[in-house]
C-alpha cells in the first residue's frame, strides 16, 4: 500500500504596501527636552559674579570719579539684560526634538517646526549642542542639552542619533 504524498503548494510572497519596522529606520521618537536647572543656576552665578567684581573692581574709583558710578550702573543695566534673555531662553527653548523622513522637528511652545541641523556640534557623554535653523523662518534655535534635561535612555538615544547623522552627512 502506498501512502499518498503530501504535497505543498508554495506560493510566491506578496510585497506588502506596509513599511515593516526593518525598513522604516528613519525615525527618532520625539525625545522630550526640559530645561536644564544645572546650566540655568550656573549662568545666574556668572551674572551675579560679574556684578559683585565689577563693583569690587570700581568701588576705590567711585569717590574720586563719579563718572565710574555711570559706567558701573550702565554694567550692570547690561547684565539685567542679559539675564532677561538668559531666563527668557531658559523658559521658551525646545520642548520636543524628533527625527522622521530625514528632517528633524523641533517643537517650541507647542507648536512642531521642521528644522536642518547646521554648524558644528558637540557630543560629549555630559553635554550635547547642536543648533538648527528652522525652515519656516529662517530663525536658529541653539539646542543645550545637559543630563538633568532628558532622561538617560534618551539622552543616550539622542547622542547616538546625532552621531549616526553626522556620519552620513559627512560619507
Amino acid at each position: 500500500m502506498s501512502e499518498p504524498a503530501l504535497t505543498k503548494t508554495i506560493e510566491p510572497a506578496k510585497p506588502s504596501t506596509e513599511a515593516t519596522p526593518a525598513e522604516n529606520t528613519d525615525y527618532l521618537m520625539p525625545v522630550p527636552l526640559r530645561p536644564s536647572r544645572y546650566l540655568f543656576w550656573g549662568q545666574a552665578l556668572l551674572i551675579v559674579c560679574l556684578a559683585s567684581a565689577s563693583a569690587f573692581a570700581l568701588s576705590p574709583h567711585l569717590q574720586a570719579q563719579p563718572l565710574w558710578g555711570m559706567v558701573l550702573f550702565l554694567f550692570w543695566a547690561l547684565l539685567a539684560l542679559a539675564a532677561y534673555g538668559i531666563w527668557q531662553a531658559h523658559k521658551h527653548g525646545p520642548s520636543k526634538l524628533s527625527y522622521r523622513q530625514g528632517d528633524w522637528y523641533l517643537t517650541l511652545d507647542g507648536v512642531e517646526f521642521r528644522a536642518a541641523l547646521i554648524g558644528d556640534l558637540v557630543i560629549h557623554s555630559r553635554i550635547l549642542v547642536a543648533r538648527f535653523r528652522l525652515h519656516a523662518s529662517g530663525a536658529k534655535v541653539n539646542l543645550i542639552c545637559l543630563p538633568d534635561s532628558v532622561s538617560r535612555d534618551d539622552f543616550r538615544r539622542l547622542r547616538v542619533w546625532l552621531r549616526i547623522y553626522l556620519w552620513h552627512v559627512k560619507r
